[in-house]
């Protein structure tokens, strides 16, 4: 067994995620998305360029917006949910692959863990979402609450 296999994260979801050989800096070369360029951007907190996705960003406050069976709701209910599964950057387990189902059903304990900055993306690159601090938020290319989508710059800023 390998050290991430031993990581209590893992095990906690082991039947849900697989742990891959491919890196998030191998996956951005095959599916270019735009990202924060400046290091210590934010803080290190914002990873994609929003000013750049600035029609398509969505943004909400996770930890207090709403009560967690609302928010599985509308992962549900997202375009995410039509993939099979998403590629995940995990603090201490690297770039992990997830079924989305099982993803949606475990949303919370993925948000709480990744809290301090972590990004996702479906399986063919199309849709991406990263978790901000120090807000608890989550910011998308793609609609997960209603109504959430930022109209007014500035998109790199918390809000």
């Amino acid at each position: 067994m390998n050290r991430k296999e031993e990581h209590w994260f893992y095990k906690q979801h082991r039947k849900g995620i697989t742990l891959t050989e491919v890196s998030m800096s191998d996956f951005l070369i095959t599916h270019p998305i735009k990202r924060v360029d400046a290091p210590g951007s934010l803080m290190g907190k914002i990873f994609f360029d929003w000013d750049y996705y600035k029609n398509t960003c969505y943004h909400f406050t996770w930890y207090i917006d709403d009560p967690e069976n609302v928010i599985q709701k509308r992962w549900q209910n997202s375009a995410l949910s039509n993939k099979h599964f998403i590629y995940l950057s995990v603090i201490d387990l690297g770039f992990i692959q997830v079924e989305t189902e099982y993803f949606i059903n475990n949303w919370y304990e993925f948000a709480f863990y990744c809290s301090e900055g972590g990004q996702g993306f479906s399986d063919d690159g199309q849709l991406f979402f990263e978790y901000t601090e120090p807000d608890r938020a989550i910011r998308s290319n793609f609609e997960i609450k209603p109504n959430s989508k930022i109209t007014q710059p500035p998109y790199m800023s918390y809000q």
